[in-house]
């Protein structure tokens, strides 16, 4: 049963680094440190994002300028056209004058109505950007002094845990790599992969396993999986 002494230490060694480690991944300066670096990466979209729409605000701004210049412009041929009109002229002919006319004012109203809510648009995203060019580079700041804090707390957790992850390797020289690809799998649901069988009871899942599958695990000289929950199962020996 060698495979288990050396699993059992083997495991010790994994939950104490992944104690270690899950702490830091919880302390305050790395959490910080976390939501700094997403208001960098956010407001680097957001202003990508704001000089396409500055772009595409202003190109509209001068469409709908253009479009209003054509309407006061065709409008103020129409008035003169009015004033010019001869007495012979047919009253068809003044009436689509006075038809055109109108259309031309509704077409002005709509596009000062568009013009407003254009530069609205583009003076808010103005505002937004004078805005992020005060609070970017305070978050900058902010950013590089907790970067600093970061790298010693992760100096810290490194020099606790690489004797541990040395260990680690050692211990799976003695062992068999299967016995090792298994473990690392079932890590990954599980943190505490290697578990006691007591009676016919798995400690893991604490379901009871069938008396076939209990004396299997019983006199095995490697720990086996529990069929309900997948762990690795062993039992102790008497002394």
């Amino acid at each position: 049963m060698q495979d288990l002494t050396n699993l059992v230490e083997y495991q010790k060694n994994a939950l104490q680094i992944l104690k270690i480690e899950s702490k830091f991944k919880k302390s305050q300066v790395r959490q910080k440190l976390m939501r700094a670096r997403k208001y960098l990466m956010d407001s680097q979209e957001l202003m990508k994002k704001y000089d396409v729409e500055a772009q595409e605000m202003t190109n509209r701004f001068k469409a709908v300028t253009k479009k209003l210049e054509e309407s006061v412009s065709v409008l103020e041929d129409i008035k003169v056209a009015m004033e010019n009109v001869e007495e012979d002229e047919s009253m068809v002919e003044i009436n689509m004058l006075q038809k055109n006319a109108k259309e031309q004012q509704g077409n002005i109203k709509n596009h000062d109505k568009d013009i407003q809510k254009y530069l609205k648009l583009i003076n808010k995203i103005h505002d937004d950007l004078e805005k992020m060019a005060v609070n970017v580079p305070r978050a900058k700041k902010e950013y590089t002094d907790l970067k600093k804090l970061y790298d010693e707390e992760l100096a810290e957790v490194n020099e606790k845990t690489l004797p541990l992850k040395k260990e680690l390797l050692t211990l799976e020289k003695k062992m068999s790599k299967i016995i090792i690809k298994k473990y690392n799998q079932i890590a990954k649901s599980h943190p505490v992969v290697l578990v006691e069988m007591k009676g016919r009871m798995c400690m893991g899942c604490n379901m009871e396993l069938p008396a076939t599958m209990a004396r299997k695990i019983t006199e095995a000289k490697s720990p086996l999986e529990c069929e309900n929950c997948g762990r690795l199962l062993y039992v102790k020996t008497k002394k």
